[in-house]
This record gives structure tokens, C-alpha cells and sequence, in this order.
């Protein structure tokens, strides 16, 4: 990545929060991210977590200091590419005298390609005749390559057949595996007066989930990982990525709480499933310096 301009983006999302006197704190408290993670884009660290959850954690920062998430995202980009917003608006500029230094090229050209040229017109090869039995000769020699390559091309559909059946026979055996494994680590059915929540990754994704009024923590699975929590009343999770996350309550699919790359804060409880929605009361500021 290109270091300076990705270190002159961060600094001008912090100076934005600063101008707005809003705090880390709030932000996190806002958008339910952990503020380290917001720390670590004012100080340029996009590499604590992927690209994806980087992009959405910078669309709410942004949305959360009243700058447009798309342009914000726009400015990401070019700085990651290791170009700035003045290089893209100079190839704009540039571009009528590109057009017009084209145009004259095809000028000169036309003009060049209608005078008057006496055409070349190379002298007539000798044709030469080929003896028969040379002729004969190279015929037989095509013969023989040809039977070669079709046993060859034969022969390789006969071992990828062979390879493909041992390759969907091994295959079938972890997928069996896959799901036998859960299976095995089943606990016992949750009493009636409490939650049993199973999180099950389908994609790369990160959460924080907190069970009642316990301390939250924190998840970084990958495709096929999962979890069981228990709870007695609810669970507040905040997820990273809602479209890669399958949730089944007390033996029950819920269902989905948003779209990949999608931030959710969601309660589940005996109702179900419910988003939170929550905003910055309009007197939240940082205490004056």
C-alpha cells in the first residue's frame, strides 16, 4: 500500500472528528465497533482486519462525523492505489488535448494516404514443382502424428476420469466429515428458561456478542467455524459482515439480519430476533479543550 496517502487520509478522518468535537468513544458507543479499531484507521493500521470489514468500519466512522460514505470510500480507494484526488482531476483536464493531438495524427494521416503513390508490385516467384515423393513422404509423417496425438488425448480423458472419481470420492468423504463433527459436539437441549444461540460462519466474519449483562467478546471466523452461547434472558451481538452469519436460536433458523458486508446490531431473545437502532443525542459532544 502506499503509505503516505493512506497515512494523509487517516489524518483527514480524525481532523474531521475533531472539528466535530466527537469523540472515539462515541463513535464506538455509536456504531458498536470496538474502538480500537477505529484508532487504528485514524493511525493508517488497515491491515488489523480485512479489506472488508476495514471499508465498513470506515462508512460508519464517516457517516458517524456527517461525511458522504461514499465519497469517503472513493477517496480510500485512490489513496490506496497510491493516487490523489489532484492526479485524477488533472487526467480529466488533461484529456481534450489528448483528444485533439489524436485528431491532427488523423489528419496528417489522411492526408499522407490520398497523394498520389505508384503501388509496388514485387516480381513474380519462380514457382518451383515439388517432387511427388516428397510429397507422399510429408503425408505419411502427418499420418503418424495425428494417430499419436488421438491415443495421447485418449489416454489423459482416461486418467482424469480416473483422477476425477478419486478426487469426488475423497471429496464426499470430508464433506461427510464436515458435518459429522458438529454433530458430535451437540450439547445437551437448553432448560426452558434460557437461550441456547448456535452462530455458524459462512464466510469470513466478525462479531461481538455479550450473553445478558456479561462483558462482551469478540469472533474472527472463517467459512464452516462455529459457536454455542447461552443465555438467560437475551444476547446484543454487533456483526461485521450480517450476510455471512447463519444464527439458530434454541434449535430454531432466524432469519437474516442483513446483506454481506452489511454492520447489524441486533437483541435476540425468546421474541426473536430485533435491530437496534442507535443514534448520538444532538447535545453529544467531546468536553471542550
Amino acid at each position: 500500500m502506499h503509505s503516505e496517502l493512506l497515512k494523509k487520509f487517516a489524518a483527514e478522518l480524525k481532523s474531521s472528528r475533531e472539528e466535530k468535537q466527537i469523540t472515539i468513544a462515541q463513535i464506538a458507543a455509536k456504531t458498536r465497533i470496538d474502538a480500537k479499531y477505529l484508532s487504528a484507521i485514524e493511525n493508517a493500521n488497515f491491515e488489523v482486519l480485512p479489506e472488508l470489514y476495514i471499508r465498513a468500519f470506515i462508512k460508519e466512522f464517516a457517516q458517524s462525523v456527517d461525511l458522504n460514505p461514499e465519497e469517503t470510500i472513493k477517496k480510500f480507494d485512490l489513496a490506496k492505489a497510491g493516487r490523489s484526488e489532484n492526479a485524477e482531476e488533472a487526467e480529466k483536464e488533461g484529456t481534450p488535448v489528448i483528444e485533439k493531438a489524436r485528431r491532427v495524427t488523423k489528419s496528417f494521416k489522411r492526408q499522407f494516404e490520398s497523394e498520389d503513390v505508384e503501388p509496388y508490385a514485387p516480381a513474380e516467384e519462380v514457382k518451383k514443382s515439388i517432387d511427388p515423393r516428397i510429397f507422399y513422404a510429408i503425408i505419411g509423417i502427418a499420418a503418424i502424428i495425428l494417430i499419436a496425438g488421438v491415443f495421447l488425448i485418449f489416454s489423459s480423458s482416461t486418467k482424469l476420469e480416473k483422477d476425477t472419481n478419486y478426487s469426488s470420492q475423497q471429496e464426499s468423504g470430508d464433506v461427510e466429515k464436515r458435518y459429522e463433527e458438529p454433530a458430535k459436539q451437540q450439547q445437551t437441549a437448553a432448560p426452558a428458561d434460557s437461550l441456547q444461540l448456535k452462530v455458524i460462519a459462512n464466510d469470513l466474519v466478525w462479531f461481538q456478542v455479550a450473553s445478558d449483562d456479561s462483558q462482551p467478546k469478540q469472533f474472527l471466523f472463517k467459512d464452516q467455524q462455529s459457536v454455542v452461547l447461552t443465555a438467560k434472558d437475551k444476547f446484543i451481538m454487533n456483526i461485521g459482515n450480517a450476510g455471512g452469519v447463519t444464527l439458530i436460536l434454541n434449535g430454531k433458523t432466524l432469519d437474516p439480519v442483513g446483506k454481506s458486508g452489511d454492520v447489524r446490531n441486533v437483541q435476540i431473545d425468546k421474541e426473536g430476533i430485533k435491530l437496534l437502532t442507535l443514534e448520538r443525542p444532538k447535545d453529544e459532544r467531546a468536553p471542550a479543550k
